[in-house]
């Protein structure tokens, strides 16, 4: 695995790719011969390009860092937001597939969708009471529909 990788428009889409279907990009990175540390490098580098708006084109010395943190962070986005539809459309007709991807979520976005300890105070009731919670007042609004109808 070569410490010092080219960082290109190539290996960034690929990054990315993957990334949008929910893998981590450190460690797609890493399986297309990315260092850990010079990826790090790469998008500390790329934020504060992102942060100080220093985009003056490709001559711009960290052009692509900025590309890189950009289109990460947007398929970062992206994956969290599929994995919930999915879930979404999964509980909706009634499977429970919709758990795993729930779990996927958890796990893959843990600062946001991570159970949290009841002791804690950050939670009181499980994702499944939620999920179950919210799916029994979307039944029970449709329901409503329906009776208003006839």
């Amino acid at each position: 695995m070569s410490h010092r990788a080219e960082l290109t428009s190539e290996l960034i889409s690929t990054i990315e790719a993957e990334t949008r279907r929910a893998h981590f990009p450190e460690v797609v990175a890493r399986k297309l011969g990315v260092h850990r540390k010079l990826w790090q490098q790469w998008m500390k580098e790329g934020e504060q390009a992102h942060v100080d708006d220093t985009d003056s084109g490709p001559r711009d010395e960290f052009f692509m860092q900025r590309q890189l943190f950009e289109r990460i962070e947007e398929a970062e986005a992206y994956a969290e937001m599929e994995l919930l539809n999915m879930a979404r459309e999964q509980a909706e007709m009634g499977k429970t597939s919709w758990n795993g991807f729930l779990t996927t979520l958890e796990r893959r976005f843990g600062d946001r969708w991570r159970k949290r300890d009841a002791a804690s105070g950050d939670l009181n009731e499980s994702w499944e009471a939620q999920v179950r919670k919210h799916l029994l007042a979307q039944r029970d609004q449709s329901a409503e529909k329906l009776r208003s109808v006839k």
